[in-house]
């Protein structure tokens, strides 16, 4: 919503002004003053996205209210006034449009547009609605993998997985028991599930446990050959055997 004042010092120019408003969608009218000062003090009060000011008005002139509103609170102003020569005076203190009476409902709607405001909120009403849309379809995983064994369903915690490899249209889950069991699932749903500072995909077909690594074994080709805790070996491609040499911050020579 976009948050505005208007201040007039003549009642039937705040009527139509209000009236104008309220057929704009997405405005909320805060405050309707009578003067300068009165518009000073809502201002400050309400922190509206826009205040719309005539120029001419008792106590302080749109301009003086203008020029009156502290930096820290962001309110744009757009001046309303049936005298064409303040629009000078009126630019030259950032005001976002001049409006010269009469105006109709698309003018004022153009001023709105053009101070970003409606723009602005727009898009943080979109990220908004994304976020949430993320929340709500966002499947939040246990930290334990879940499998059918026998007439049971055995819950895996993560820290117990030593390898995850293709086989068919799915995949064996070794573990630190000894045992594996397989699930009718692609590696891409281990690599969506498991957690990245603890797994590492290492080839085409197997994903390690970095902390079930026993030791490393320097292959042919630049490449490690890993033996896991449960005495499982994984070939490791080039690319991430020069990974893992980062990872454990090994400082030999030879990948």
């Amino acid at each position: 919503m976009i948050h505005v004042i208007i201040a007039d010092d003549e009642l039937p120019a705040r009527e139509k002004m209000s009236n104008m408003l309220k057929n704009i969608p997405d405005i909320v009218i805060d405050a309707v003053t009578k003067n300068g000062v009165e518009a000073l003090q809502a201002i400050m009060d309400y922190k509206p996205h826009i205040a719309f000011l005539d120029i001419q008005m008792p106590g302080l002139s749109g301009i003086e209210v203008a020029e009156h509103i502290p930096e820290d609170i962001p309110t744009k102003v757009i001046f309303t006034t049936a005298f064409q020569e303040y629009a000078i005076k009126a630019f030259e203190i950032n005001a976002v449009d001049y409006l010269l009476k009469p105006f109709n409902t698309e003018r004022l709607q153009t001023a709105i547009l053009k101070s970003g405001i409606k723009e602005a909120n727009d898009v943080n009403a979109v990220q908004k609605v994304k976020q949430e849309l993320k929340q709500q379809t966002e499947v939040k995983f246990s930290e334990k993998i879940p499998v059918t064994y026998k007439d049971k369903i055995k819950l895996i915690d993560y820290e117990d997985i030593t390898v995850v490899k293709v086989e068919g249209r799915g995949c064996y889950v070794f573990t630190s028991e000894g045992i594996s069991y397989y699930l009718n699932q692609n590696l891409e749903y281990f690599e969506q599930r498991l957690p990245e500072k603890d797994f590492l995909k290492v080839n085409r077909a197997e994903i390690i446990n970095l902390k079930q690594i026993r030791e490393l074994v320097i292959w042919f080709s630049n490449r490690y050959k890993i033996v896991m805790n449960d005495k499982n070996e994984v070939l490791c491609s080039r690319e991430k055997s020069k990974a893992i040499k980062k990872i454990l911050n090994l400082n030999h020579k030879d990948i």
